[in-house]
């Protein structure tokens, strides 16, 4: 009787909602539609609130840049500033700026959005794993975004722009090419950062382990390096290192996940 009233517990714990089943094509249509309108909602909203701090929101994101170019000034004598070239550059920029911060602003939003949908249909054990890796991936992101930030992007244009006034040249810096950049690094650290997320997905379903991440150890550092070497500014070691050391302690990071997922992962199996 008693592993009868067990299996019956199984069962339920992998029946999906209630509502997924009685809901047709069409109320699924219906409830997409709702989702996507409330999304673009947010969106305007986030825009709007950017678009009257928009000085404070450009004051912020040229934090980085302003403190080297300061630098440099100290010790050439030199005024130096952003730029703009075209008349309509620092309005269109604007827009730009605004919208990406939207997007940024209004994320957790979407993302409950999201969920909101696809929560119906999902198994109940898929929903107790959900939550930890949406609020874990939504932390890591935004952790990703303040070391590009506060850590990476300093010294990386100081280098930059010490090496053209070593050549004799004048830093000339446009403001939509410093923000290109800036969104370039800020969005692949925050994409980097993602690693135990994602080898954390993978562990629990099978794909990889702890002890296989441990025995290719040598093999991880050496395609970080190359990573790094790809996607920093210039090729030189000081800044090979700026971009690795994050990925590599990610990455050590990502293997007590995945021993915590196959874990985890095994656990019902041992139960059953």
């Amino acid at each position: 009787m008693k592993d009868l009233e067990t299996e019956r517990e199984a069962t339920l714990d992998q029946e999906p909602a209630a509502d997924a089943s009685r809901m047709s094509f069409l109320d699924h249509l219906e409830d997409l539609r709702k989702r996507l309108i409330n999304i673009v909602y947010y969106l305007i909203g986030g825009f709007v609130l950017c678009w009257i701090f928009h000085e404070k929101l450009f004051k912020l994101l040229s934090w980085p840049i302003n403190k080297v170019l300061d630098n440099i000034a100290a010790r050439t004598h030199q005024v130096l500033r952003l730029i703009i070239i075209d008349p309509t550059e620092a309005f269109t920029l604007t827009m730009k700026v605004c919208f990406v911060g939207a997007i940024f602003l209004t994320s957790p939003l979407i993302l409950y959005e999201v969920w909101k949908f696809i929560a119906p249909g999902l198994y109940q054990r898929e929903k107790k794993y959900a939550a930890p890796f949406v609020i874990s991936s939504l932390l890591l992101f935004f952790t990703g975004i303040v070391v590009a930030y506060t850590v990476v992007m300093p010294p990386a244009l100081e280098f930059l722009l010490d090496w053209g006034i070593r050549i004799g040249a004048t830093p000339q810096i446009r403001i939509s090419e410093y923000f290109d950049l800036a969104l370039t690094i800020v969005l692949g650290f925050g994409l980097i950062f993602e690693m135990p997320v994602v080898v954390g997905f993978l562990a629990l379903f099978g794909l990889v382990n702890a002890g296989f991440l441990w025995r290719h150890t040598k093999y991880a550092i050496l395609i970080i390096f190359i990573v790094a070497a790809v996607i920093s500014p210039t090729g030189d070691i000081f800044n090979q290192c700026i971009y690795a050391a994050p990925m590599l302690i990610l990455y050590f990071i990502s293997i007590g996940v995945a021993a915590l997922c196959s874990r985890a992962r095994k656990r019902p199996k041992t139960a059953a």
